[in-house]
């Protein structure tokens, strides 16, 4: 019992969420607002019984407290200055951002497995849509002959397929699948005979997983591809098929366009004639797109860089090609990857007496805004199977560095570049590093971009598997 201000005796007895005072509860000045205390862990508030604030009840009641439980009061990885990530709340309430990653870090601190069977995997490829990816590779029988196979992978580094998909796996031997998105489902194309006469097969496959064309389809690839590699992009529905083949010892650069309907090529153009002669050659020409037409490079058989654009018809826009590299020492290996404005040409360049990366950027209008280009990685080690894969607002290089030594110990590493020319990671980012006796050697490697994460994916030898396919994701 007790007796109010206005002498009013009053009996309570106290229940959690009751009023302690009602006669006080519109006065807070009253000095007997709460006549008696509360349960244990209660106070009155407002004239009611409730229970205490304390770090742990899903809310944040104080200045003190930064998050409770999955509360974060607004903030997250993106508020703290991180690229992408979740935010975790510790026993005192504080927020961790462990497990937030900045731009132009691993997402995965461990490289996620994408094909380790026992047989070796080989001649892989991959590319990416908006939120997933599509990895093929060819991998040979017991029987010694060689098929192709492909894997989906999530956005989240997920693989959306229980087991890998058998894409071509009767018939004769197969080799360097290759893959290109377009729209919602992606175009695949490998080789299949011997050296002289080599046949260019092909099938789409949805992006939910599904074969379109059961039986694949022999591509009119002429003049016939008689050694090297054919690539191939695709923009806007419009796709192209690009290759080099001989005639009269000298290489001439050919494009087709790929007509959906019948699953064959249009009548092929001839993009650059006598770019090399005989053994001079390597016979490889990579293409890219931008939003307006697609872009073709390829080292000639001086060693240096070229290019010429084709349009979305198979149309050549540019009468002499482009002079990309022509500096001393040789360049090769050229791999391109475009923005919808613009694109990175990358390559491995020999002008210092070690192996470096260089790269320059073309705009749709076909200029050359870095004529020889710039140095992107020079480090004392041969560096090789560049690649980059680009974002609007930039791009990602990547590139195995041989350590050197008896034995082929590499590593894998990349840097960012932006779309005004400039090298991001003045230091290389680490993606894989050589580790004895269980890391012993890469193979190669290729990057692309899902619309959220930069992909990166190389061949690694392991001595209880042998070849094997593995991937890791970097914020842009």
């Amino acid at each position: 019992m007790q007796r109010h201000a206005h002498g009013i005796v009053i009996f309570s007895v106290l229940v959690a969420g009751q009023s302690c005072n009602p006669w006080a509860m519109n006065n807070p000045d009253d000095p007997l607002r709460c006549i008696a205390p509360c349960n244990a862990g209660e106070s009155c508030q407002q004239g009611v019984c409730q229970k205490n604030a304390r770090c742990g009840d899903s809310k944040i009641n104080t200045n003190e407290e930064e998050c409770d439980g999955q509360a974060f009061g607004g903030a997250s990885c993106l508020s703290k200055g991180f690229a992408e990530g979740s935010l975790s709340c510790d026993q005192e309430c504080h927020i961790d951002t462990s497990s937030c990653v900045l731009s132009g870090q691993l997402v995965d601190s461990t490289p996620i497995n994408i094909a380790t069977a026992a047989q070796d995997e080989s001649d892989f490829r991959f590319a990416c849509g908006d939120g997933s990816c599509l990895t093929v590779w060819r991998e040979q029988a017991a029987s010694g002959v060689g098929g192709i196979f492909g894997l989906r992978l999530s956005s989240e580094g997920k693989k959306l397929d229980p087991s890998k998909i058998a894409i071509a796996t009767s018939g004769p031997t197969k080799a360097w699948p290759m893959v290109t998105r377009n729209g919602n489902e992606y175009w695949i194309i490998w080789e299949e005979g011997e050296g002289g006469n080599l046949e260019i097969h092909s099938t789409r496959l949805a992006d939910t997983g599904e074969i379109l064309n059961q039986t694949a389809a022999r591509l009119n690839v002429s003049p016939v591809l008689k050694t090297g590699t054919a690539e191939h992009a695709c923009e806007k529905g419009h796709c192209l098929l690009a290759w080099m083949s001989e005639d009269n010892d000298k290489w001439n650069v050919y494009a087709a366009r790929f007509e959906k309907e019948t699953d064959q090529l249009s009548e092929p153009v001839v993009v650059a004639s006598s770019v090399c002669e005989g053994t001079t050659c390597k016979n490889y020409v990579d293409v890219a797109s931008t939003d307006e037409n697609f872009l073709l490079v390829w080292a000639t058989g001086t060693r240096n860089i070229q290019g010429a654009r084709v349009s979305f018809e198979a149309a050549l826009l540019d009468a002499e090609p482009l002079h990309i590299s022509s500096s001393v020492g040789s360049q090769r290996f050229p791999r391109a990857d475009c923005s919808t404005e613009a694109c990175w040409v990358v390559w491995r360049d020999e002008r210092r007496p070690n192996v470096d990366i260089y790269g320059a950027r073309i705009s749709a209008a076909g200029a050359v805004l870095d004529p020889n280009g710039v140095a992107i990685s020079t480090v004392d080690a041969e560096q090789y199977s560049t690649d980059v894969a680009c974002a609007e607002d930039g791009c990602l290089v990547t590139w195995i560095n041989d350590l050197g030594q008896t034995q082929y110990h590499s590593s894998k590493y990349g840097a960012r570049v932006t779309m005004a020319g400039d090298v991001v990671d003045k230091t290389a980012i680490e993606i894989q590093i050589y580790s004895p006796g269980s890391l012993e050697n890469f193979g190669q490697a290729y990057s692309a971009y899902d619309g959220k994460h930069y992909w990166t994916l190389w061949q690694e030898y392991r001595a209880s598997t042998g070849w094997d396919v593995l991937g890791a994701r970097l914020a842009p």
